[in-house]
């Protein structure tokens, strides 16, 4: 029997982090100008996510741990999912990528970074042959997103202030 979303653990995935997992799980996790992509196969089971920062490394920028950049990322999250059980049935879900307004008036740049991440995202699941079955991307509002691992769902929350 699967427990009831009620009893069902939240995981807090943070940005930089990723998560792969067979186990039934919500994972939650809150995004601006970064990217989530949720990756889900039905048989074998197993589920990932990544909370990325930024769409690519800059060419001599040295290393920023495993989870920073989105191409990075899901390259990896692919090998570990194809070494899970195969590509089979795998499909995603993108989510974030807003061009969130900063404080203070700084560097504008942050502005089009979540369309280069969502740009990111698409670029290596299509190489990868993935489809995107869903996805709620750009806008200028910050998302509160929970993925539950048992069904591949999503659901997300506006953060915009009431």
């Amino acid at each position: 029997m699967r427990p009831s979303r009620q009893d069902t653990p939240i995981e807090w995935l943070l940005p930089r982090e990723f998560l792969l997992t067979e186990e039934t799980m919500v994972v939650g996790t809150v995004l601006g100008s970064c990217v989530a992509v949720c990756l889900w196969r039905p048989r074998p089971q197993a589920a990932a996510i990544c909370h990325c920062v930024l769409p690519t490394r800059v060419p001599m920028r040295p290393a920023d741990g495993m989870g920073t950049y989105v191409d990075e990322s899901l390259a990896h999250l692919l090998e570990q999912m194809q070494q899970a059980g195969g590509p089979r049935n795998l499909t995603a879900r993108l989510i974030g990528g807003a061009a969130m307004k900063l404080q203070n008036g700084g560097d504008r740049s942050w502005e089009t970074v979540g369309v280069a991440n969502v740009a990111a995202a698409r670029m290596v699941l299509s190489a990868a042959r993935v489809p995107v079955v869903w996805e709620d991307v750009g806008g200028s509002e910050g998302r509160r997103v929970r993925f539950h691992t048992a069904t591949g769902e999503v659901t997300v929350q506006s953060t915009a202030p009431t």
